[in-house]
């Protein structure tokens, strides 16, 4: 019975361990300015890494954008003033992408979401809900297309744990279960 006890603790922990996790990433949160406009946000031990090749990240408290290199776009969006501006965005991790927030959506305005540079869906909507799996090598793309611009305010991820930390918490558990038979045994045969 108590090796039944000790299977189940086992098995509901390492089931635990493969849940996958829900992640914000607030791109207007003030407290981590620094870090997001170096290209850099960490939440619950996933990094979100974050570029652009037409400019410099620009976070304010209510929007995160880019501003295009030395043509006076100083707005926090991604827009067109100097030219079509693109964010790149990936992860440190595996899973699927959730949803991607943005305000300030016009009706003239769109924008391209491609994952790996092919692809993409044009969007004109403050909510998009792409559903995409990637794993640490894939790169997000968010390019503007037409409109005013857009900021974008976060997006969320549900982060699949590698399955080598999971196979090794389940080596580790089944290594206790065989030790506290093999204890069980001796103690029965002296």
């Amino acid at each position: 019975m108590k090796a039944k006890v000790c299977v189940f603790i086992v098995g509901a922990a390492l089931w635990t361990n493969v849940q996958a996790a829900g992640i914000l990433f607030d791109l207007r949160d003030t407290a981590y300015t620094s870090s997001i406009e170096a290209g850099s946000y960490e939440v619950d031990g996933v990094i979100l890494s974050l570029s652009s090749p037409s400019g410099v990240l620009n976070q304010t408290t209510s929007n995160f954008g880019i501003n295009h290199a030395g043509a006076g776009d100083d707005t926090a969006q991604i827009d067109g003033d100097a030219g079509a501006e693109v964010l790149l965005f990936s992860f440190d991790t595996s899973g699927v992408l959730e949803a991607l927030n943005f305000s300030s959506v016009g009706g003239s305005d769109s924008f391209r979401v491609t994952k790996n540079g092919a692809g993409g869906l044009i969007y004109s909507a403050n909510s998009v809900l792409p559903n995409l799996s990637f794993t640490a090598s894939d790169v997000f793309e968010i390019e503007h297309i037409s409109g005013n611009g857009v900021s974008f305010d976060s997006l969320s991820i549900t982060a699949i744990p590698e399955p080598s930390s999971t196979l090794l918490l389940g080596m580790g558990g089944l290594a206790l279960l065989s030790r506290r038979k093999r204890t069980h045994r001796i103690r029965m045969l002296s």
